[in-house]
């Protein structure tokens, strides 16, 4: 079974979908956008709004009919308040209407009535590194696909998620994380799971643990929260960045140092995280210039780790490096990065490789 779930976004809506952690392949969409390939003919779509979109009934029916959805089985989510206000006009493109939140057994009842190879999947062993990317994934959702405004809470549901990243990458290793980050579509997201798993298990292989390294997976997770406050139109651009837009790209490392600050308990090494982690030791990254030593050791095994899944991420408009291409560069700069640090990392990499040897 395949699900599309077009969503606002908000971590709220993303709760929608929570009966089909694991096994069930979900697909995230923010409605409207354009729909990639990967994401077409679903079995059954799922649409989960806080309130009801702007952009009003219409265009989303027009939208469904142009990817030839609209005679597929469909379930919209809705708050009970909004739901009464729009309940006349959601019949006549919803074949259930559900108010959020939905417990998940009665989500599944739900969909069991719309396709019979629901029962089978039920019976399928969870699979609980694949829900823990999932459930992580949604919570990407809300901050890298709409401009919902919810950032606080973005920030605490990233955050409760660490435990659970940190467990999932222990019981099932590096390569089961990486399966089920490369399957999903926004970069940006992908990019953010990817550095928190690589994170984890070099701490792991540090010694490092509990506390340690929860907060290394947590800064990890949430340092790139500042692209929030990036239009999605250059976020999510399928082409190279002009100059202007490579500027606005470049504010979020501020933005995220803003967003952190406003939360409550915000512990300074996760700020610090979002905000040094482009700081190179020869004064040649962003936003301060910072030099050597000004740079803490913990950013800057994070900036190692996000230069390396930069490198080797799918991106539809650059050719990734092979790990072993991708690591040979961080060796070749020693004036921007730690050669002792660069060396650590090394066995990260094997891991890696052996993820990409298996999946050839």
């Amino acid at each position: 079974m395949k699900i599309l779930a077009l969503t606002d976004g908000a971590v709220k809506s993303a709760t929608a979908l929570d009966a089909f952690d694991g096994r069930t392949q979900v697909d995230m969409h923010v409605p409207l956008a354009p729909l990639p390939e990967v994401m077409a003919k679903p079995d059954i779509v799922i649409m989960s709004f806080v309130d009801f979109p702007e952009y009003g009934m219409k265009p989303l029916l027009e939208w469904l009919e142009k990817h030839d959805l609209a005679h597929k089985p469909r379930i919209l989510c809705m708050p009970k308040s909004v739901a009464r206000q729009f309940s006349a006009s959601v019949r006549l493109f919803a074949d259930k209407l559900l108010p959020l939140p939905v417990r998940a057994d009665v989500m599944l009842d739900e969909v069991e009535r719309m396709d019979t190879r629901l029962p089978q999947i039920r019976k399928q062993a969870r699979n609980e590194t694949a829900a823990t990317v999932q459930s992580t994934a949604r919570k990407f959702l809300s901050a890298f696909s709409a401009d919902n405004g919810d950032e606080a809470t973005t920030v605490l549901a990233l955050s409760a998620a660490t435990k659970d990243v940190c467990a999932a990458l222990d019981a099932d290793g590096l390569s089961k994380w990486l399966e089920g980050v490369e399957s999903y579509h926004s970069s940006t997201a992908r990019h953010c799971m990817a550095v928190a798993g690589f994170a984890s298990i070099w701490a792991n292989m540090l010694g490092v643990k509990d506390k340690d390294l929860h907060l290394f997976t947590r800064g990890a997770l949430l340092h790139d929260i500042g692209k929030m406050r990036i239009p999605l139109d250059i976020l999510d651009k399928p082409g190279p960045l002009t100059p202007e837009e490579r500027k606005i790209i470049e504010t979020h490392p501020e933005e995220g140092k803003r967003i952190l600050e406003a939360g409550d308990n915000t512990n300074a090494m996760i700020v610090d995280f979002a905000y040094s982690h482009h700081e190179l030791l020869d004064g040649s990254g962003y936003p301060r210039g910072l030099k050597g030593s000004e740079i803490n050791d913990m950013v800057h095994c994070l900036t190692i780790i996000d230069m390396y899944a930069a490198l080797i991420d799918k991106r539809s408009h650059t050719t990734p490096m092979q790990p072993r291409e991708a690591y040979a560069y961080l060796q070749s700069i020693p004036e921007k990065l730690d050669k002792g640090l660069v060396s650590a990392f090394g066995p990260v990499v094997d891991a890696h490789m052996e993820f990409e040897m298996a999946a050839a």
